[in-house]
């Protein structure tokens, strides 16, 4: 008996053997990169330039809504967890909303006291509009329920991260996450809900709902270890896919769009479909058909994008989020060289302002994801939220997972002979040892678990 004990013993001693890391899904950082210079550009083609669909910014912005945004909201279910049992995903949803609140904060102090820096540009113009909300006297409560321009979907991530748990609880959650939003576009719920003040517009609660289904799909095609098929006919079935995606906004009624972006109603789809309650039972039914043609969309992109690591492409792709966040301070100096013409409203863009918005996208973008970027705005990227939080681990506080005063107040605890009393028996040593070896081994997964974390921040396009 005692020695059976003290071979326990000796083996709680042995370091407990570190959980295997997941490799990295490279595709993910890929398209990623390729979506936040496309969100960039989008941005950053600023309202000096028409619209339409003959010109190469209309083109672009229709051309893009099919993929763009669904694909982000695919990679962000992807990347979350139904699961808030484990500590780390908690925290990580923790996080989420903390991002959000910090970057919205960033742009909260700029709308109201960088109106002199704005006034010096015409892309300065741009962005005191639409940060003309926040200059108006309202609650700090709606100040962060009504995101500044790009943020809506950081807003609407944090809120499907609440919400994924509990709605992965139902017990075809994939499926009623489709009824309900296409109940929600069809029989327009949300009309006439929201239409006092500053909440009618920007609230938009609507694209919470739409984007829901894809997030989930997200979440299952995770849970379901689906798997991108390799092979060149695959990638050219996708690229033919895409391509076609990519047409249909451009060449349809221009109204339709409004199915692919989520974005007000399609009077054509209302003329084909009528607008009574049978009528909107019908338009139920485009909405479903709509989905399906986006998640056939979003397999095109994943089939077209490179599956191994790319060493440019790759490393900034892990880091778009901060492109995501920062760009639209990049159209202050593209204003300062003249891309949008004269820096005054009403002013015509030079024949060269097209393609010099089209090259500074990119290098603004690879900028903003470099890891000089990363180093200055982590505290809003990647916000060190342990600093407040309980450790994960279990026992005394200890290692890069603790706040240093969380570590302080062990020591001295320690010191003063006031930590907890341990059993003086070789069962207690057991107990103690494996308590340790427990600790460290959950120190070390979260170490190296917290940087996998990044991936699922994914980011945005907005109107």
């Amino acid at each position: 008996m005692a020695e059976s004990i003290v071979q326990t013993s000796a083996s709680s001693n042995v370091p407990a053997k570190p959980k295997a890391e997941k490799p990295r899904l490279h595709v993910l950082d890929n398209v990623k990169f390729v979506l936040s210079i496309l969100v960039a550009l989008e941005h950053l083609n600023g309202p000096s330039f028409a619209e339409g669909r003959e010109t190469f910014r209309g083109a672009l912005s229709l051309g893009m809504k099919m993929f763009l945004m669904p694909t982000w909201t695919f990679i962000s279910g992807y990347c979350s967890s139904t699961d808030l049992s484990n500590i780390r995903k908690l925290d990580g949803c923790i996080k989420v909303i903390a991002i959000y609140i910090l970057s919205q904060l960033f742009w909260l102090l700029m709308s109201r006291y960088a109106d002199p820096w704005y006034a010096t540009t015409k892309w300065g113009m741009e962005l005191r509009q639409n940060g003309l909300i926040f200059t108006g006297g309202h609650t700090v409560v709606e100040d962060f329920l009504v995101p500044f321009w790009q943020l809506w979907y950081l807003r609407d991530l944090a809120v499907w991260r609440i919400v994924l748990p509990f709605w992965a609880r139902l017990r075809y959650p994939l499926i009623t996450s489709g009824l309900v939003s296409a109940s929600i576009k069809a029989f327009y719920l949300y009309d006439g809900v929201y239409d006092q003040g500053n909440m009618s517009t920007w609230l938009n609660l609507k694209l919470v709902w739409m984007y829901f289904p894809l997030y989930y799909l997200g979440t299952v095609a995770k849970e379901r270890k689906l798997q991108v098929r390799r092979g060149i006919w695959y990638r050219v079935a996708g690229a033919v896919v895409l391509v076609v995606s990519i047409l249909i906004p451009v060449f349809e009624p221009p109204d339709m769009t409004s199915l692919w972006r989520f974005e007000g109603h399609s009077d054509t789809v209302a003329h084909l479909t009528g607008m009574d309650f049978v009528d909107a039972v019908l338009h139920f039914f485009v909405v479903l058909l709509a989905y399906l043609f986006i998640v056939v969309a979003i397999a095109a992109v994943f089939h077209v994008a490179p599956q191994e690591r790319i060493p440019v492409m790759t490393d900034l792709g892990e880091r778009s989020l901060v492109n995501y966040i920062f760009h639209p301070l990049s159209g202050m100096l593209l204003s300062y060289t003249g891309a949008y013409g004269g820096n005054y409203q009403g002013s015509e863009p030079p024949a060269w302002g097209a393609p010099a918005i089209f090259i500074f996208a990119i290098l603004q973008g690879m900028f903003w994801m470099s890891p000089w970027a990363w180093h200055i705005v982590w505290p809003i990227c990647d916000p060190p939220i342990h600093w407040v939080l309980k450790p994960q681990t279990a026992g005394a506080p200890t290692g890069p997972d603790c706040s240093w005063f969380e570590a302080f107040v062990s020591h001295c605890r320690k010191l003063l002979g006031r930590a907890e009393d341990e059993e003086d028996t070789v069962e207690g040593e057991e107990t103690v040892s494996e308590s340790d070896n427990s600790a460290a081994s959950t120190a070390e997964e979260g170490r190296r678990e917290r940087a996998a974390d990044r991936q699922e921040l994914l980011v945005s396009d907005s109107r």
